[in-house]
């Protein structure tokens, strides 16, 4: 699975081709963090899937398990010189940026997923349907 473009993670704004997840200024640099994919393998290797098993009057419970699971993330790493009024660099127009691709993997292996709801129904509400 790859998911492109990714939205939902950050506020959406798009930088260097990506999301920005992370941006911060001090003396020294301007940096950013921005996620450009995300991919999830391993999906395939599902052993167990129990949906919505019953637990109690109000509750219900699903299961899922993989053998393994990998996740890698595709980043792009911004670094500039500061622009701040203290900067420790006296001509930061000078300085060109520096920007880095990165790709950040992880993998996993027996992994399970337990989750529990807990249903609650205000039955003045809703007594009559």
């Amino acid at each position: 699975v790859v998911l492109k473009p990714l939205p939902f993670l950050s506020n959406g704004n798009d930088v260097n081709g990506g999301t920005l997840l992370w941006e911060g200024t001090d003396r020294l640099a301007s940096s950013s963090i921005s996620l450009t994919a995300m991919r999830i393998r391993g999906l395939d290797t599902l052993e167990r899937f129990d949906p919505l098993d019953v637990l109690g009057s109000h509750t219900l419970r699903s299961r899922l398990a993989w053998s393994s699971l990998s996740f890698e993330l595709d980043l792009v790493v911004s670094v500039r010189a500061s622009t701040l009024p203290d900067s420790v660099i006296r001509n930061p127009g000078d300085v060109p940026p520096i920007a880095e691709r990165v790709t950040v993997r992880i993998a996993l292996r027996d992994v399970e997923a337990d989750a529990a709801l807990l249903l609650a129904v205000d039955e003045n509400r809703y007594g009559d349907v």
